[in-house]
């Protein structure tokens, strides 16, 4: 991905976003977020607008005193968000785990100069309680590996008033050795 072409998002999006990061990296990880989530003709992109980056931070792991970055979106559950029995769907789950998810590789990759978005390999989710609509998620993503060509983060999707998790997933995802599509290979 060439980072150097990508749109730019309005300041008071990039204010909105705390953490111990740069201004510069908070701006770039919110113009890839918006890449990602694409333009009118995206998968699930009217979701995707919706989805409030509120926090990134890259800390010393305090277990292996390796870089992490940890990042905290915001989403309301709606009406085209839910299944027929009214509660979020498996589908629109694994959307916003992967959406989510990708966001601290970002971070992460930023922090140490290559591109840490890829393609994703798996994602596995876990699902713990329902989420019916009007509900409001704060959703917690960590790196847990980027080694290579590799990342693998881990998503968890909490009824922000309930303090209950609703859905947890890892998502692994690694960068390809040629570009694909478009993409002219990362330039930082």
């Amino acid at each position: 991905m060439n980072f150097d072409t990508l749109p730019d998002v309005p300041d008071d999006v990039v204010r909105a976003i705390k953490g111990n990061i740069t201004d510069d990296a908070k701006r770039l990880n919110a113009k890839v977020l918006s890449w990602f989530i694409g333009k009118d003709a995206v998968y699930s992109n009217t979701i995707g607008k919706r989805i409030r980056i509120t926090e990134i931070n890259v800390v010393s792991s305090k277990h292996s005193g390796k870089h992490e970055a940890e990042a905290i979106c915001e989403l309301r559950v709606e009406d085209d968000m839910v299944n027929t029995y009214g509660t979020l769907h498996g589908g629109c789950t694994a959307y916003v785990v992967d959406i989510c998810s990708s966001i601290p590789l970002i971070a992460l990759g930023i922090e140490h100069g290559v591109d840490g978005s890829g393609m994703s390999q798996s994602i596995n989710i876990m699902y713990h309680a329902s989420a019916t609509s009007g509900t409001a998620l704060r959703i917690v993503s960590t790196t847990m590996v980027m080694k290579g060509r590799v990342g693998v983060s881990r998503c968890e999707l909490w009824d922000k008033e309930k303090k209950r998790l609703v859905a947890s997933g890892i998502h692994s995802k690694f960068r390809p050795s040629k570009p694909i599509g478009n993409s002219a290979g990362a330039k930082l």
